[in-house]
């Protein structure tokens, strides 16, 4: 039986985009999910974010691309009434101003599903308990994360 493994945003946009701090990391994350049965997972909230991401920092043609490439992929969980309205929850009830309703999607469907690895750069993922694919980043790697959404956008 493989590990089941959920993509987040911050990974494929770092794949994707070969100007993102962790695009090295992420290929070579990507390469050793290659050698191993892994299952990839995601959701349609994640595509959706990644797609305009990607139009909206690499035209059109880039957004297309990704979107054809991780069907083939990737394992797409369509989010549910009942996940959203516990996204919504969580959400509610953290209160962090980092922490994206996307975010609090894939938490609850990672919960539901049992996935614990995450290959994604988003340090709320790991403060929830899940395990994050690129090791624990040294504690100056940390505070240079903060205030910084990880596809490489910093918040304003």
């Amino acid at each position: 039986m493989s590990s089941k493994v959920f993509v987040d945003t911050s990974a494929f946009y770092a794949l994707v985009s070969e100007t993102d701090q962790e695009h090295a990391t992420a290929r070579s994350i990507r390469e050793a999910l290659n050698n191993e049965p892994a299952q990839l997972l995601t959701t349609n909230y994640v595509l959706l974010e990644t797609v305009s991401l990607l139009q909206r920092r690499h035209g059109m043609e880039a957004a297309k691309r990704f979107g054809d490439f991780v069907g083939e992929e990737v394992d797409v969980v369509w989010i549910t009434e009942s996940q959203h309205r516990g996204a919504w929850g969580y959400w509610k009830q953290r209160g962090m101003r980092g922490l994206s309703l996307v975010d609090c999607s894939c938490i609850v469907v990672m919960r539901e599903l049992g996935v614990r690895q995450v290959f994604g750069f988003d340090e709320q993922f790991r403060t929830a308990g899940f395990t994050l694919l690129d090791s624990t980043p040294p504690p100056d790697r940390v505070a240079e994360r903060r205030g910084v959404y990880r596809a490489g956008r910093t918040r304003r």
